[in-house]
């Protein structure tokens, strides 16, 4: 009917919204937070991995008062692993460019550092973990924390 269409239309007309984020009210539910987490890039993923999760970093990385430093080559070869491993990307498929350019765009990463080990100078991949731990704070990996989609018909007004 055509008044009730009226009726519903100017009443959506009349309601402030002024005040209403939609970001804000939304439910933070177990399928939001992973549409989220499954938003966040793979190489932020593959740091979180690396720093957060403790893995032996050894396995990529020497060690020396708080920094961690590899070689581009034996960089580009775990992301590409783990990439593989974890059904993310076929064989074949990895830029090193593309990689690299992702990465020098995260504080606490630096390509093509020249080191001094032993007397030697090397180019190196230098990683400042502290820093990156603080990028790495920027995304919500939590997929596991309770759903807060209840909607609570008791605290709200009849003009919700």
């Amino acid at each position: 009917n055509m008044d009730d269409l009226n009726h519903m239309y100017s009443w959506l007309l009349d309601r402030d919204i002024s005040n209403w984020h939609p970001a804000d009210s939304r439910p933070k539910t177990k399928a939001y937070r992973i549409a989220i987490s499954n938003a966040i890039p793979n190489h932020i993923k593959w740091l979180k991995t690396l720093f957060v999760d403790n893995v032996d970093l050894s396995i990529v990385f020497k060690n020396r008062k708080g920094y961690y430093y590899t070689s581009a080559k034996t960089l580009y070869s775990c992301f590409n692993n783990w990439m593989i491993t974890n059904h993310l990307m076929n064989e074949g498929q990895f830029k090193s460019q593309s990689f690299k350019k992702v990465l020098q765009d995260i504080k606490g990463i630096t390509f093509d550092k020249n080191i001094k080990i032993d007397g030697k100078a090397l180019r190196m991949v230098v990683f400042k973990k502290v820093d990156i731990i603080d990028e790495l704070s920027k995304y919500e990996f939590n997929v596991d924390a309770d759903d807060d989609d209840i909607m609570d018909f008791d605290t709200m007004s009849d003009d919700e």
